[in-house]
């Protein structure tokens, strides 16, 4: 079952041909609506195509897993998907936040398969690559009390009553408060 959705091409006047730029938008918390104002930036320069997390609640347990190697492979779906539409273009990429390592983890594959459909370029914006370099309060206080009380603190339940009732969850309207 995919897990993002591809959104609807953004239009714009400019001169023929123009290249493709897909923006992987934040997945956890967040909507890829917050990036309207880079969405209107690349407007003028490029066809412009986001992605949108789709929420965990609304997929049901028996659709099987919903997890980061999902998402991995729908990125390089996207990407395959565009380039074949637009007769072998290679489109260009941006990961806003979150998806930054869900970006490199797929270009990379699409890099070791030899695909004729990896990105031309790939921009990173506000994506953590390694925390530890520098960490923030979360990653701070996940190094200081573990993982275990992370995941005894934080992870919830989908209600049932919802499509996804009874899958496991980090919903995004936790606070880092919430692991103290």
């Amino acid at each position: 079952m995919g897990a993002a959705v591809l959104q609807k091409q953004f239009d714009a006047e400019a001169p023929e041909p123009r290249q493709e730029l897909l923006i992987v938008a934040p997945m956890s918390g967040h909507h890829a609506t917050l990036l309207r104002g880079t969405v209107e930036a690349f407007l003028p320069f490029y066809d412009v195509y986001i992605t949108d997390w789709v929420d965990a609640r609304a997929i049901p347990l028996v659709s099987g897993r919903f997890d980061l190697d999902d998402y991995i492979d729908y990125l390089i779906a996207i990407c395959e998907t565009l380039s074949k539409e637009h007769e072998g273009e290679i489109v260009h990429t941006i990961g806003v936040c979150q998806p930054a390592v869900s970006l490199i983890a797929a270009v990379a594959l699409m890099e070791a398969q030899d695909s004729p459909h990896v990105p031309a370029s790939m921009t990173l914006m506000g994506g953590a690559i390694d925390a530890r370099r520098s960490p923030t309060k979360v990653n701070l206080l996940a190094q200081e009390r573990g993982s275990a009380r992370f995941e005894r603190n934080c992870i919830c339940v989908v209600p049932f009553g919802y499509l996804g009732g009874g899958r496991e969850v980090y919903p995004g309207f936790l606070p880092p408060a919430s692991w103290r």
